[in-house]
């Protein structure tokens, strides 16, 4: 009889670390899960801080490419302004020059 309870006993170990192997298992799906559930959110929570923070670089550069701008416009604008004036001096140099000979040829 020895010999039968040493092999029920044997069993009921075998019986037992399966049990706990499979509580085991069961638990480390349980933490498995957890730990996708987590590494999912903090991918969720990178790329959102990313796309903020490209929204935020492209609000920037745009604010900064409309100063530019805004500056290149106004200096092309005083270009051609002073250009328009020296244009007009000159037409009106000529202007009184024709006007001075035509009153030679009047009036000569």
């Amino acid at each position: 009889m020895s010999i039968e309870m040493d092999a029920k006993i044997a069993l009921d170990k075998i019986r037992e670390a399966e049990l706990k192997a499979q509580e085991l298992i069961e638990q480390a799906k349980r933490e498995a899960q957890g730990i996708l559930q987590e590494t999912k959110l903090e991918k969720e929570r990178i790329i959102k801080d990313a796309e903020e923070q490209a929204k935020q670089g492209c609000q920037k550069l745009k604010i900064k490419t409309e100063e530019e701008t805004s500056r290149e416009l106004a200096m092309i604008e005083n270009k051609a302004a002073e250009e328009t004036r020296i244009l007009k001096e000159k037409a009106q140099a000529n202007l009184d020059k024709a006007v001075d000979l035509l009153r030679e040829k009047i009036h000569p």
